[in-house]
Formats: structure tokens, C-alpha cells, sequence
């Protein structure tokens, strides 16, 4: 062997060995994030482990694969794209897999305050405390009506994590992920009853939900209430403890010298208005950022299921307003709170991103909602890509 080929290998392997910069980075979305590429997919008659397998474990550390945690799914992902584009730049990524399949960023991460007049014949959520392994439970469902504050304290059970168990009474469901599901089917009836004459600690009877008054005036423990977006100083914010989870998870990288957080969802919230999307965007990046946080404001995938580009159009004009409220009246600075990746924009809607495009065509179930393995390994590098643009170069 020539002195030149040895002088190189010791080269690479001292590169490979010298001390990496720790990060600890989270990614919060639904199922696209969290990970949704099966292990017996296959495209083309080729199996997207064999052809793709940068989609289910890191390239450069075979003990990253998955499930990556504390989400508990045994499929796929980007975030081993994601890792080992990291660790090539010089960085030792732990990554913290806090996303929950179908979520909505208002709905259910931030938590969204009611108006109860409007919230006709709609599943409504209760109250209630943990009640399987790896459940945190649910804060309720809060609502205005009559100038009062009210809870559901009778109607679905929301779950959004379990381990396993099979959920109190469902129908036999046991997926053993991170997803949100509802339990049962209360809904508000067609016309909204009389709320006026509510006292607190008194009960109203809406449909097969019913609504207990928790104070007299939309003013409850020292802070205002109105439809829409919960932030953290108000009953109902972070409804299924998905935020928290997560923070604890990110907490338990003690060595970590940057600590990230990438908002990646859409999917679920296309319906939304600029509006509203734009306040549980600030709701959520502030709760991270005030604990020191990097937040990166990003969107996911397009999902040509749904057909939806102007929904898509709605959430990144919605990201761009939450973006200058957040580093203007928000009183965060712009190297705490980042704009994207948005991966609508960097991978679009057409071609590989349309309906049965190579980012989504499987030789069995095939949803045009979900990224098969080469999809997924795209969308990984341009998270990563997104996170190095500004990361502190490594010095060797």
C-alpha cells in the first residue's frame, strides 16, 4: 500500500474522530415529521431499504435508526438525512423526534380557545387526567359564550401519545404511535343553547357535549380570553403536553452548545386563515424561545391528497407575518427566531411532488400524502441545509 493511500486514510479517520460541536435539535410537525416511510415499502419492485436506506438509519452511525424518540414509530424517516448531514459538518446532532402525526399546530399543539356560538355540530374535547401509560391527558377544550369562560368537561377523549395500550374505549386501535386520535363522538348540537345564565361551577347542556362555566367574565385567573390561539399564560394552552414533552426531551442534552427547534407542520392546518395560523405559530415559537430556544419557523411538505396550493400559499404568507411580529412587537431577535425551511417552497407541488411523483410512488400504499424513502431522504437535506446556513463554522 502506498504511503499516499495510508497518509489519506489516517486523514479521513482523524476527521471522523476529532471532537464534534453537541446540538440538540427537535422537529415538530405530523406524520411526514415524525416518520411515516414503512420498512417493507418498495418502488419499482426494489426495496427502499436496500435503494434508500439512508431513510431508516444514519449512513455514518449504525446505531441511529429507528424509531427515533420519544415518538415511538417503527418506520422511517429524514431525520437520519438530517443527522448525517449534521455530522458532516462538523457537528454531533441529538435529535429529539417530538412530532405527532395529524396534528395541527392550533388545535392541538398550541391549543385553541373557542367560540362556542359558532362551534356547531363539532366534536369538542374534555377535561380529563392521564389515563393509559405515556398519556399526559388533556386539558380540555376552553370556549367563550355570553361573555363567560367555559371547559368541556364532557365529550371526547383526545389522545396524542400512548405506548401501546389500547385506548379506553376504542374500537380495538392499537397503533403504538404518536398521532392524534379522538375517542367517541360528542358534538355541540346544531343551534347553540343559552349560555347566559351560567354561574361558576354550573353546567350547560350543548348536544352530548357539556360545558362547565369557570368564570362569571372572559377574564379567568388574571388574563383576557377570546377565540383562537391559547398562548401560555392561559388555561388550555398546550392542550396534550406535545410542547412540554418536548422541551423535556431537548432538557436531557446536557452537553448541547446550540439547542433548535423546527416547527415543520401544515398538513392539518390548510384550512386555516393567515390569522389564525399566525397565532398559534407565535404561540408555540415563543414558548420555545423564551427557553433560550433557536426557533425555526418552517412549513412541510405539500400534500397533493389534498389539492390544496392556496392553503399551502395561506401558511407561508402566514410564517412570513409571524416571522416580523416575532422579531419586531415579539421582542425576539432575528438569530433566535428563523424563517424555514419550508419545504412546500424547496421541494413544490408539481413533478416529483405531484400526485404520484417520485417522491411519492410506492409499489403499495401509495397516499400522495405521505413521503416514501426518497422523498424523505430530500426532505432531510433540506432541513439540515436550513440549520448549517447559520450554525458557527467548525473550526479544525
Amino acid at each position: 500500500m502506498s504511503a499516499d493511500v495510508v497518509a489519506r486514510g489516517l486523514a479521513a479517520r482523524a476527521w471522523t474522530e476529532r471532537p464534534r460541536v453537541p446540538i440538540a435539535l427537535a422537529v415538530l410537525g405530523q406524520s411526514n415529521e415524525r416518520g411515516q416511510v414503512s420498512p417493507t415499502e418498495a418502488i419499482a419492485g426494489v426495496a427502499s431499504r436496500t435503494a434508500w436506506p439512508n431513510a431508516y438509519a444514519s449512513l455514518r452511525n449504525p446505531a441511529i435508526r429507528y424509531p427515533v424518540g420519544p415518538a415511538g414509530a417503527l418506520t422511517g424517516g429524514y431525520h437520519f438525512r438530517l443527522y448525517d448531514d449534521l455530522f458532516d459538518a462538523g457537528y454531533d446532532p441529538q435529535i429529539v423526534n417530538a412530532s405527532i402525526g395529524s396534528m395541527s399546530m392550533l388545535r392541538d399543539a398550541a391549543g385553541q380557545v373557542l367560540d362556542i356560538a359558532t362551534w356547531r355540530s363539532q366534536g369538542v374535547r374534555q377535561q380529563r387526567t392521564a389515563d393509559v401509560p405515556g398519556d399526559r391527558g388533556h386539558a380540555g377544550d376552553y370556549g367563550v359564550a355570553a361573555g363567560k369562560l367555559f371547559v368541556c368537561t364532557t365529550g371526547r377523549r383526545a389522545y396524542a401519545f400512548h405506548q401501546g395500550t389500547f385506548l379506553p374505549g376504542d374500537s380495538g386501535v392499537n397503533q403504538n404511535l404518536d398521532f392524534i386520535r379522538e375517542v367517541g363522538s360528542q358534538a355541540t348540537a346544531a343551534t347553540a343553547p343559552d349560555f347566559s345564565g351560567a354561574t361558576v361551577g354550573g353546567t350547560v347542556a350543548d348536544g352530548s357535549v357539556v360545558w362547565t362555566c369557570v368564570s362569571a367574565s372572559t377574564v379567568y385567573l388574571g388574563f383576557t380570553y377570546g377565540a383562537g390561539a391559547c398562548t401560555e399564560t392561559r388555561a388550555g394552552f398546550d392542550p396534550f403536553g406535545i410542547l412540554r414533552r418536548c422541551h423535556e426531551e431537548m432538557a436531557r442534552v446536557r452537553t448541547a452548545r446550540e439547542r433548535i427547534v423546527i416547527l415543520c407542520n401544515g398538513q392539518s392546518d390548510t384550512a386555516l386563515s393567515s390569522g389564525q395560523y399566525q397565532g398559534a405559530i407565535n404561540s408555540i415559537a415563543s414558548f420555545f424561545a423564551n427557553r433560550g430556544y433557536t426557533v425555526h419557523l418552517g412549513l412541510s411538505a405539500y400534500n397533493p391528497s389534498g389539492n390544496n396550493v392556496a392553503g399551502y400559499d395561506t401558511l407561508t404568507a402566514a410564517l412570513s407575518s409571524s416571522y416580523a411580529f416575532l422579531t419586531g412587537g415579539g421582542g425576539f431577535s432575528t438569530a433566535q427566531i428563523r424563517l424555514g425551511p419550508n419545504l412546500y417552497q424547496l421541494m413544490g407541488s408539481t413533478g416529483d411532488m405531484a400526485a404520484g411523483g417520485a417522491h411519492f410512488a410506492k409499489d403499495s400504499g401509495q397516499d400522495n400524502i405521505h413521503l416514501n424513502a426518497r422523498g424523505a431522504v430530500a426532505a432531510g437535506g433540506h432541513l439540515a441545509a436550513a440549520v448549517t446556513t447559520w450554525l458557527r463554522p467548525i473550526a479544525r
